[in-house]
């Protein structure tokens, strides 16, 4: 991954994707390697520093997707999902509008 470079013609996202995999990807093994030894043993102590290491990754990108406007973060979250940075064509103000659990005037009133 770090040694070879990318192919000639990646867009931006692509390279920023392969960053951050190279980035989590070398520090889940700091973490594997140097986060102390917790009070589970079985599978392995490693497999517990290295989820430990993805706690701390959660943590560090949801509270950098907290700092970031509405707008920023959908373009953010982009990278999982590609439809996070449209609107829908109906108002996004309007869903979720009628939040009832029972709709009788429907065919199936516990669809909502």
């Amino acid at each position: 991954l770090a040694f070879s470079p990318p192919p000639s013609g990646t867009d931006d996202d692509a390279k920023v994707r392969r960053g951050l995999l190279g980035a989590s990807i070398a520090f889940l093994t700091f973490c594997g390697l140097q986060l102390r030894v917790t009070s589970y043993r079985r599978p392995h102590p490693v497999i517990w520093r290295v989820l430990k290491g993805c706690e701390i990754l959660y943590l560090l990108g949801v509270t950098y997707l907290l700092m970031q406007t509405p707008h920023d973060a959908r373009m953010a979250l982009r990278v999982f999902d590609a439809e996070l940075g449209v609107l829908p064509e109906e108002n996004f103000r309007t869903y979720a509008a009628d939040c009832r659990l029972y709709a009788p005037e429907l065919e199936d009133p516990w669809a909502t």
